[in-house]
């Protein structure tokens, strides 16, 4: 009893008198709710604009403002038939499905639902939520309603949108036979208030826009008109309401709360004949421009660390911009500077193959389904945004996509986006300092490897969309991924925190504790706070550091620091540095991508070499490196690519017990660009203070050699090269050994043939030196820079 009050205390602590006021009439409006579903008060008809009576049903019918692809459909189908052929095939496929009762719920794919689907059953787990007002619901508890996600994904209805698709590309009327169908089940079936898909209002929201959709998309089908399409608006009406009474202000100020106003901005732009439409439109348009500032960081990054909560959130403000053009809405600039900024992350997340990675939770929804590629493939959004902000960068990472942007913004618009076309973006490294995101690439090019590394705040408000993940890293090689995160799976159960803690993300863990404590399925007991310490985007290199004291806690504390050198395609070196006076047990972990496969080459006296193979392939290796107590190993893990779908993956780790102050080296390397020289001096076994040392030959320069060194801690000569350095990247001839290129980071000192090129004693410095190929004087070329952080960086 004291502790239930210590914690509504703790909750309540900090809350302004307008909170409490407001939770209070949310409380007193579903209390006067149940109240009347008590006395079988009956669902109110749609309340309508004066004059509007008696041609509800033929105005709803009618063009309203929308999106330019719906607006002219029969130009977006001949540009999708002529440009995506397969397009076609795939709507009318997934069509199909539905009429057979079968419906693509996240990762579990086809699911059999029923036809009309039984709404507020778990088809899965086959549990079925209670018929009551949806404030009586424990829709949280899975013992009881199974998973409320899985319920609550084919209850937005988002499938209706195909089959309007299906009806513009076929004029087949049993596709508006079976939307009608299963709109007027769910009606009869959901009254207002009643049920758990009442439950969250960003439902709700994403259910009314579902049917605007699929409205818009059939207006012209004789099915829709009479009875069907009153009975839809007057549940429109409930939807309306229902949103403005219990809008997330308070409860979930994040997508939640954008979400349900772009909801009412829909409503009141679509059905401009409800006598509250223009009420619900102001109100709509109010909380979404006021939730921007909080919401996305100063750099455009979304306040959650999750990314793709930070694609919703595009998604939200483009469609509320695209809605609002058409309606003839003046939207404020800050909409257009924030979507600038925003869709500047988006891009810089985004691999050769057009997907970002899983940062944080991914709930494995869309907010409007257009098409079938899984959510974290982001092309067709930055196609969208090249052409409505006029941007030829997003525009060469927007390319292969061309369905879901065609359906948006017209048959044009494809074309619209090549004419953008003028080459790669400029930068291939990107710090977003505010929400600690940081990104390195090869460059623009198919193959090229990505990484990005996660050292931002643990996430916003109750931290419920935040992962352990201090310091880990996503990386691609190849243009595909080959390390990631596990993903998160599911928001119920004990593998919600499975998929959260420090063990599922490729970082360092220390005694088997997680960066982060979890509580409940979205809080957190203790939460980290990492932090870049140097950053560093040069032509030549890039170069990261970061650190966190989420292990602090322990009796004997420590403190992680990672440091990430990128100096050529190709090439990425992790470094991770454990500084404690303790005893511990450490452990590194690499996740594999669900197709990479994983085989230990060579194990023993402080170093591991791994062979990472795909489709029979071997596309990299990967080198671990430690004291010599340290091993590597190989095991199974699972990894989820879209929520509600896991698979086991290989997991590479590191494992050591150390004593003191410790480092551990990894190197990857991209396979097709070169192949390791083991004929090279020190690559099998370095030993405490050594450079760890690695020799390649590049394929596309078989006449040279290349020399890796990380983890220095004292002075090492190669060929006419002293280098003391904690990473170098040495370029040198194969015949006489003789360095003509030296590329390295925390520098303390460089010389050449006896001649010092570059001193520091503190080591915060860079240097890039290489032999003066005029032949004049000096021999040597060199220029340096600091390593520390600037607030510009």
């Amino acid at each position: 009893m004291i502790g239930r009050l210590l914690s509504t205390i703790r909750r309540f602590r900090g809350r302004s008198p307008q909170e409490f006021y407001f939770r209070a009439t949310q409380k007193v409006s579903a209390w006067r709710e149940r109240a009347a579903l008590n006395f079988g008060t009956p669902q109110p008809a749609a309340r309508l604009i004066a004059g509007a009576d008696a041609t509800a049903a033929q105005v709803l019918s009618q063009a309203q403002p929308f999106f330019a692809g719906v607006e002219h459909c029969n130009a977006t189908v001949a540009a999708l038939r002529l440009h995506t052929p397969s397009d076609e095939s795939e709507i009318l496929e997934r069509a199909a499905a539905v009429v057979r009762g079968e419906i693509s719920i996240f990762g579990h794919g086809l699911v059999q639902v029923g036809a009309p689907p039984v709404w507020n059953r778990d088809p899965i787990a086959g549990l079925s939520a209670p018929h009551k007002h949806w404030s009586a619901i424990p829709y949280l508890n899975p013992a009881i309603v199974g998973d409320h996600k899985v319920v609550w994904e084919f209850n937005r209805h988002q499938y209706f949108v195909t089959l309007g698709q299906a009806w513009q590309y076929s004029r087949n009327e049993l596709w508006p036979h079976t939307f009608a169908e299963h709109l007027q089940s769910w009606i009869e079936k959901n009254p207002a208030s009643v049920g758990m898909n009442w439950a969250s209002s960003l439902e709700v929201a994403y259910r009314a826009i579902s049917w605007m959709w699929a409205f818009q998309l059939m207006r012209e089908s004789g099915v829709l008109q009479g009875v069907v399409a009153e009975k839809m608006l007057a549940s429109v009406q409930s939807h309306g309401e229902h949103l403005e009474k219990y809008l997330s202000t308070y409860f979930s100020p994040n997508t939640h709360l954008t979400g349900e106003a772009l909801g009412l901005f829909y409503i009141g732009v679509t059905c401009p004949m409800l006598r509250d439409a223009d009420r619900w439109k102001k109100l709509g348009a109010r909380v979404l421009e006021s939730s921007l500032s909080r919401q996305l960081l100063s750099d455009g990054v979304y306040f959650e660390q999750a990314s793709l909560y930070h694609r919703y959130t595009i998604e939200i403000f483009l469609h509320y911009l695209l809605l609002a053009g058409s309606a003839g809405w003046q939207v404020s600039n800050a909409v257009i500077v924030a979507l600038h900024k925003s869709f500047d992350v988006l891009l810089h997340l985004t691999r050769a193959d057009g997907t970002i990675p899983l940062i944080g939770d991914d709930d494995g929804g869309r907010l409007v389904q257009l098409d079938s590629r899984p959510p974290h493939d982001v092309r067709a959004l930055l196609a969208m945004g090249a052409v409505v902000l006029q941007r030829s960068d997003l525009a060469w990472a927007g390319r292969g996509d061309d369905a879901a942007l065609c359906w948006m913004l017209g048959a044009e618009a494809a074309r619209e986006r090549d004419a953008l076309l003028k080459g790669p973006p400029a930068a291939t490294a990107r710090a977003f300092r505010d929400g600690g995101l940081f990104t390195m690439r090869d460059g623009w090019n198919p193959r090229d490897g990505h990484m990005a590394i996660d050292a931002g705040p643990h996430g916003a408000l109750s931290f419920g969309h935040s992962h352990a993940d201090a310091l880990s890293v996503e990386l691609a090689v190849g243009g595909k991924s080959l390390f990631a995160d596990a993903g998160t799976f599911t928001y119920v159960g004990a593998e919600r925190d499975a998929f959260r803690i420090t063990a599922a993300h490729n970082t360092v863990e220390v005694d088997g504790e997680s960066t982060c404590i979890p509580a409940t399925p979205f809080r957190w007991k203790e939460v980290s706070s990492p932090h870049a310490t140097s950053w560093v985007a040069e032509a030549d290199f890039d170069y990261f550091s970061g650190l966190h004291d989420s292990y602090g806690r322990l009796a004997s504390p420590v403190r992680h620091q990672r440091s990430i050198f990128h100096p050529a395609a190709g090439v990425w070196i992790v470094q991770d540095d454990i500084i404690t006076a303790g005893e511990h047990d450490v452990v590194l972990r690499w996740r594999c991508a669900r197709d990479v496969h994983a085989s230990l080459r060579s194990n023993g006296n402080g170093y591991a070499t791994i062979g990472l193979t795909r489709s029979g392939t071997t596309e990299a290796a990967l080198l671990l490196a430690g004291g010599a107590s340290g091993n590597g190993a190989i095991r199974k893990g699972w990894i989820s690519e879209q929520f509600g779908k896991k698979g086991e993956t290989d997991v590479c780790s590191w494992h050591e017990r150390v004593s003191e102050d410790a480092t551990l080296v990894s190197v990857v390397i991209d396979l097709e660009r070169y192949e390791i020289d083991f004929s090279a001096p020190a690559s099998e076994a370095p030993t405490a203070g050594e450079a760890f040392t690695v020799g390649l030959r590049a394929r596309s320069a078989p006449e040279s050699r290349i020399m890796i060194l990380a983890g220095t801690t004292q002075s090492v000569t190669l060929g006419n090269v002293a280098i003391d350095a904690r990473f170098a990247f040495v370029q040198m001839t194969a015949d006489v050994g003789k360095v003509t290129r030296v590329i390295a980071a925390a520098v303390k000192q460089l010389s050449v043939d006896g001649i010092v090129l570059h001193q520091n004693s503190a080591g915060d410095t860079w240097v890039v030196a290489s032999i003066n190929s005029t032949g004049s004087a000096p021999p040597w070329t060199a220029r340096s820079g600091s390593l520390k952080l600037t607030t510009n960086a």
